[in-house]
C-alpha cells in the first residue's frame, strides 16, 4: 500500500510540473490566434529622428489603431490590405503597419554637401530608403513570415513601393559632404492627406 501511495505521489507530482511548465511556456510565448497578420496600424501625425552619422532613423508616431478595437475602423483598413485570413498564432504588434503610404520625401540642407549639391537644393537622390514590409506576403497568401526587406533611392519613393512598411525605417546619405561641420538637414515625408516635416542636425 505504502508502494502504490509512493507511485501516486510521484504521479501526481509530474502532472503538476507539467501543467506548470505548459502555463509558463504560453505565457512567455505570448501568441494568441489572429486572422490578421498585421493587429496594430499606426495613425501617423508625426515622426522622430535619430541621427548616427550619415544614417537617420525615423520613427513614425500616432494613434495605434488596435484589431481589438474597432472603434477607429480596423476591419476596413485590414479589408483594403486583403488582410482577414492569416488565421495563425500571432504575438501581438509582431507586425506594425503606418496606415498609409509615403508618396514622396524631400530633402533639404542647409550648406553646400558638395559642388553638385548645393545648399537648399533637393537631396533626394543623395539618400536611399531602407524599410520593412509584409504587403506582398499578404498578397501571396501569407507565404513568409519574413518582413520583405525595401531599399530603394529616396527620390524614387512613391505610393505603390511603400504600403503596409513597418513605423521605422531609415534613410542613408550615401555621399558625405566634403567640408566637416554641423549640417542641418529639413526632412518633408508626404502621405497621402498630409506632410510631416522635422529638422536634424548632423555633424560630419
Amino acid at each position: 500500500m505504502k508502494h502504490q501511495y509512493t507511485l501516486l505521489s510521484i504521479t501526481f507530482l509530474l502532472i503538476a510540473t507539467l501543467q506548470i511548465n505548459c502555463k509558463k511556456d504560453n505565457a512567455e510565448d505570448g501568441a494568441a490566434y489572429s486572422k490578421y497578420m498585421i493587429d496594430t496600424y499606426i495613425e501617423c501625425n508625426d515622426f522622430t529622428v535619430l541621427s548616427d552619422g550619415p544614417l537617420v532613423k525615423i520613427q513614425f508616431i500616432g494613434n495605434e489603431i488596435f484589431a481589438g478595437n474597432d472603434l477607429q475602423g480596423f476591419h476596413t483598413i485590414a479589408r483594403q490590405h486583403n488582410d482577414t485570413t492569416y488565421n495563425r498564432k500571432l504575438v501581438r504588434s509582431r507586425y506594425m503597419s503606418i496606415n498609409d503610404s509615403i508618396s514622396e520625401i524631400s530633402i533639404i540642407c542647409d550648406k553646400d554637401i558638395s559642388e553638385q549639391y548645393l545648399a537648399e537644393t533637393e537631396l533626394n537622390s543623395l539618400f536611399t530608403f531602407k524599410a520593412q514590409t509584409v504587403y506582398n506576403i499578404i498578397q501571396n497568401n501569407y507565404n513568409s513570415y519574413t518582413a520583405e526587406q525595401i531599399a530603394i533611392p529616396a527620390n524614387k519613393i512613391c505610393y505603390s513601393n511603400t504600403r503596409i512598411i513597418f513605423p521605422q525605417c531609415e534613410l542613408l546619405l550615401n555621399e558625405t559632404p566634403q567640408i566637416k561641420g554641423a549640417y542641418t538637414f529639413d526632412f518633408s515625408i508626404k502621405l497621402s492627406s498630409k506632410t510631416l516635416t522635422k529638422k536634424v542636425t548632423i555633424d560630419f
